[in-house]
């Protein structure tokens, strides 16, 4: 498939959220809430991981997204999907990655829900961004042979601008020219680094083949809703 040339940038202004300004009243209640409450939950996210997807029943809509990542145990990771890393960033989804252990002893049909993280590694797409070369490479080391299920529920990419319809499977690539080139050039732009560096550290990394059904719903443009309902559904999002 080659790399289409219609990515939208989705990092947007908190203004494009619906309603009022927060209040004085609501900040101050949220400081006391903060100094007396416990966020154990969250407080676990120790990883930042950037990379790039693309929808299962479109591949032509290609997004960016950051992932705030805790780890359950040497197998399960999950992590809180957002538009991007600033204080007004968007939770607009959420990834759980597991072990090659894992996906193998799930059924086959639910095998084609998850993607595999090994091109998606080696094509420079999927990095930490801020950590050490040598530490993101031990890192990547841990991820490279893991699989990933994501849903989007925030379709920010097309103008939505609050949550509409059913959640979206998303897929990565899975070959050379899956991916459209203007996300890397975008994200260079933006934190400075070059896609050569990153692909540099991962280079070399020991890297199995896809296990199973894994990236199934990439080729059957996996959808909760029928194609038809799905273009109706987007040509009145933001109408």
């Amino acid at each position: 498939m080659a790399a289409v040339n219609n990515t939208t940038n989705i990092l947007q202004p908190p203004s494009t959220v619906p309603g009022e300004e927060k209040s004085l009243k609501k900040r101050l209640l949220e400081m006391g809430s903060d100094m007396v409450q416990s966020f154990a939950p969250i407080n676990q996210i120790k990883t930042h991981l950037c990379g790039f997807a693309f929808y299962a029943n479109d591949p032509s809509r290609q997004v960016e997204l950051h992932h705030y990542c805790c780890s359950l145990n040497e197998d399960f990771v999950q992590c809180a999907v957002y538009d991007g890393d600033g204080p007004h960033a968007r939770l607009i989804g959420i990834e759980y990655v597991c072990s090659e252990k894992l996906l193998a002893s799930l059924p086959a049909e639910e095998q084609k829900l998850w993607h595999s993280h090994q091109f998606d590694i080696l094509s420079g797409s999927f990095i930490a961004p801020g950590l050490p070369a040598v530490a993101e490479r031990e890192l990547q080391r841990n991820l490279i042979n893991t699989y990933g299920k994501t849903w989007v529920l925030w379709q920010v990419d097309r103008g939505d601008t609050l949550p509409i319809g059913v959640p979206q499977l998303m897929m990565v690539a899975t070959k050379p020219g899956e991916w459209n080139p203007s996300l890397f050039k975008t994200r260079e732009s933006l934190m400075g680094r070059k896609t050569e560096e990153s692909i540099k550290t991962v280079a070399g990394l020991p890297a199995n083949p896809p296990l199973g059904n894994a990236d199934g719903a990439k080729a059957e443009r996996f959808s909760l809703l029928p194609q038809s309902s799905s273009a109706s559904r987007a040509g009145t999002a933001t109408a």
